[in-house]
């Protein structure tokens, strides 16, 4: 063991009794508590990650592109910090009536999978958390509840962005194309003719 560090003002010699120390000290969590807490944590911040990209590229649409290159990257920038720093209730109250309008089901838990996380990260007493109606500490199926419903909102999150982002995008670029390619196309036919 290094002497003179933080391990030592904990008396600990081994990560590993740091790791049940601190975990001792910071709450009365069960270790399957923890482990619980921890999965329920992992999956919304995975759901709300993805989420932000999604409402990053819809506002990414109306963001005003100039000729200054550097002007619209700072703007990109700009936007992408802002999403980056909200938090889920304020980008998801503008971004529910997208998502509801999309023809959908597995998007509806992603609201109940936010509140879940709210509950865990802010209660101390784990035996009152339902999803549901349902203890995902004490109801193994329930958690897997959980992470299907949010596999399923992932999934259908990304199809959103295919569908609502993408696919406009490339069916643009390829009429911008085909209008460019064609433009001047009927003109030039009908000068050349008799």
């Amino acid at each position: 063991m290094k002497t003179g560090t933080y391990m030592d003002l904990l008396h600990c010699e081994t990560p590993e009794q740091v790791y049940e120390r601190v975990s001792d000290w910071s709450s009365e969590l069960t270790p399957r508590e923890h482990l619980v807490r921890s999965i329920i944590l992992d999956i919304q911040a995975s759901l709300e990650g993805l989420l932000k990209n999604v409402y990053y590229q819809v506002l990414l649409t109306v963001l005003f592109q100039g000729e200054d290159e550097a002007g619209n990257e700072k703007a990109k920038d700009d936007l992408f910090n802002t999403i980056t720093k909200m938090n889920f209730s304020s980008m998801f109250r503008v971004m529910r009536p997208l998502l509801k309008a999309f023809p959908s089901t597995d998007l509806e838990p992603i609201q109940s999978l936010n509140d879940l996380r709210n509950k865990v990260a802010h209660r101390q007493d784990m035996s009152k958390i339902e999803y549901k109606g349902r203890d995902p500490f004490n109801d193994a199926d329930c958690l897997a509840q959980v992470y299907l419903d949010a596999w399923a909102a992932r999934a259908e999150l990304r199809k959103f962005y295919e569908r609502m982002i993408e696919d406009p995008r490339a069916l643009s670029a390829h009429y911008r194309r085909f209008y460019e390619e064609n433009y001047d196309k009927p003109r030039k036919e009908n000068n050349s003719a008799p």
